[in-house]
């Protein structure tokens, strides 16, 4: 891993987010101005960005893929205070949508809106890391394509928690996405059960077998990436699930009947519709929420932790001596 050096095609929309927001260090962060409605086939908004100042610090980095054979770019987001080195963070990983790229998030706004929660008390302090994924719908790809799910699973994220100020568990480790980030993250937290305890899934779009790339596979292939056949079998996790989606939003048939699915199971999820299509507007204008959905699902389990500790404590004090 190293820091800004890389092909200007692939990495201008990812390190440009830092260039352009940035002074040397400190963070310039972001609402959309004006945004573009896209279609469900790309997901990319160009937006204007005016400055506001920020306390946290956005950071671009890269990482060398064996799997993919080569470089690729990501963000990260360190709160106030992390350079102390005093302390261990949960974390977000935050994933883009088809036609987009590293800095979506960032163009959303979500680095002011985490700013400004943190320091409000509103949310724990977490780093948030926004990995690139191409138009690979974060999966391994049928027959033997690109393997972005082990890109993401084997490679990032032990580079990203043993270089940055991440706590490193599953009870603080959430994934999220915007439309194909979305299905991704859905589809991830399904399948790797063992690494998150959070997910949210922002406008997924969730194709049909008939509608999905050639790379999803058919049958079985599918099924194992699809989040819509996940949610009909998958086993009742410890898992906290946000899905929304504006209800002109021409995914959104998909994400209710997914909802349903999760009803239907009784798999607790939260379903949060709103008013809105499938663009950057409707993305900035619910960052807040979404980071509060992350927030207080860590600020439950940081807080299910400290009681534990405190009860082993307790034990340890009261019981008798050999």
């Amino acid at each position: 891993m190293k820091r800004i050096a890389l092909p200007a095609l692939l990495v201008a929309g990812c390190f440009g987010a830092v260039a352009g927001l940035y002074g040397a260090a400190t963070l310039s962060a972001s609402l959309p101005a004006a945004a573009s409605a896209s279609a469900p086939s790309g997901d990319h908004v160009a937006v204007a960005m005016p400055e506001v100042p920020s306390t946290g610090m956005l950071v671009a980095r890269t990482v060398t893929s064996q799997v993919l054979k080569r470089e690729l770019p990501y963000l990260v987001y360190r709160p106030a205070g992390a350079e102390r080195g005093d302390q261990r963070y949960p974390v977000l990983y935050l994933l883009h949508g088809l036609g987009a790229d590293c800095s979506q998030w960032q163009t959303v706004g979500v680095v002011r809106e985490a700013d400004r929660l943190i320091a409000r008390g509103a949310i724990p302090p977490m780093v948030i890391v926004m990995p690139t994924g191409e138009d690979g719908y974060w999966m391994n790809h049928r027959p033997d394509g690109p393997r972005w799910r082990d890109y993401l699973i084997t490679e990032l994220i032990p580079t990203v928690e043993a270089s940055e100020p991440i706590a490193g568990t599953r009870e603080l480790r959430a994934i999220g996405g915007i439309s194909a980030g979305g299905h991704g993250a859905l589809q991830l937290a399904w399948n790797n059960p063992h690494l998150f305890a959070t997910v949210g899934a922002h406008s997924p779009g969730l194709r049909t077998e008939r509608e999905a790339f050639a790379f999803f596979g058919k049958g079985p292939d599918f099924e194992r990436r699809d989040p819509m056949s996940l949610a009909k079998q998958v086993a009742r996790l410890d898992l906290d699930i946000w899905i929304d989606t504006g209800e002109s939003d021409p995914w959104r048939s998909r994400a209710e009947l997914l909802h349903q699915t999760l009803l239907e199971r009784g798999i607790a999820h939260q379903w949060r519709p709103q008013p809105g299509g499938h663009d950057g507007f409707y993305w900035s204008s619910r960052v807040g929420e979404y980071l509060q959905f992350y927030g207080g699902a860590f600020a439950r389990r940081l807080r299910a932790e400290s009681l534990r500790a405190v009860t082993l404590v307790d034990v340890a004090e009261i019981a008798p001596s050999n």
